[in-house]
């Protein structure tokens, strides 16, 4: 999509900026797709060559600075992260069907929602699961659906872990009402060195609730978990800190709880707010 850019670039002179949501060739190595090493030189030179003619680079993780600048070191980063519409959050007249709607309220509710698969690491949070079956009313509510929804039903059976709730899909306008009722939010993705780069989009979602967030992830995710104050963060593929770490805020007061999703709330303000973002992108093509 970036070629059609530099092309308007060269012949009209236009100001072209690009926002880079994904890692090239890395994206391709992790996934396995292509393995040839001179098909992965050739893209990394065409990605080379988006960046030079790149008069801006906006990335979505501060972690995409050094893979970037390893490609072409003279490329003007600017850190510009995924917003969230955080007025999705308000008035929202949506009802959830009754059985969603009591697991809800009658339980300490952790979430997990969007997409259900390899790489959101479900195994770890299953294996974790096992390990917290003494707490009588915790439940790990998947939201959503995916390749991995099947096995997680099945692991569910096979070892009866009644703490486990899949719920299916829901419209995103009845996000806000699932958020509202969870008592902590599920961030988790796979140890793949590539998924260390990147922020899931979810985590503003779930700042913009006023959610505690507890993550079985590495880098980013995890920078952000920490620097915000907003939950705990234990390493992806960590079953047992996973387990740890939704335990300890099971046994916080409804106070310590409500403080973490706070800061978390102030995080999103400060950093992913949509229309302090979208000053800010005026400012940054304006001054470059």
């Amino acid at each position: 999509m970036a070629i059609p850019g530099l092309v308007i670039n060269l012949f009209k002179r236009a100001f072209f900026a690009l926002w880079v949501q994904d890692l090239w060739p890395e994206s391709l190595v992790v996934t396995k797709y292509v393995q040839n090493k001179y098909v992965l030189k050739a893209v990394e030179l065409m990605v080379k060559l988006i960046y030079m003619g790149s008069d801006l680079v906006l990335v979505q993780s501060k972690a995409f600075y050094e893979p970037i600048e390893r490609i072409y070191s003279k490329a003007k980063i600017e850190y510009f992260p995924n917003s969230f519409k955080k007025n999705g959050f308000q008035d929202n007249k949506a009802t959830l069907p009754t059985h969603v709607e009591k697991i809800l309220t009658e339980n300490f509710c952790v979430v997990f929602a969007g997409n259900i698969g390899k790489a959101q690491s479900v195994e770890t949070i299953v294996e974790s699961a096992k390990k917290l079956k003494d707490l009588p009313n915790l439940k790990i509510v998947f939201v959503g659906s995916g390749s991995s929804l099947a096995w997680i039903q099945e692991e569910k059976a096979r070892f009866n872990l009644d703490n486990i709730e899949c719920v299916g899909r829901f419209d995103l306008t009845m996000m806000p009402l699932i958020y509202s009722k969870a008592k902590l939010m599920l961030l988790t993705l796979n140890s793949d060195d590539i998924l260390k780069y990147t922020l899931p989009w979810k985590t503003q979602s779930y700042m913009a609730a006023g959610k505690p967030i507890v993550g079985g992830i590495d880098g980013e995710g995890a920078r952000v978990i920490t620097e915000s104050k907003c939950g705990f963060a234990g390493k992806a593929e960590d079953a047992e800190a996973l387990a740890a770490n939704i335990r300890k805020a099971v046994n916080m007061n409804s106070h310590e709880l409500e403080e973490l999703g706070q800061n978390g709330l102030k995080y999103f303000e400060e950093h992913f707010e949509m229309q302090s973002q979208t000053k800010k992108l005026f400012q940054l093509i304006e001054n470059s």
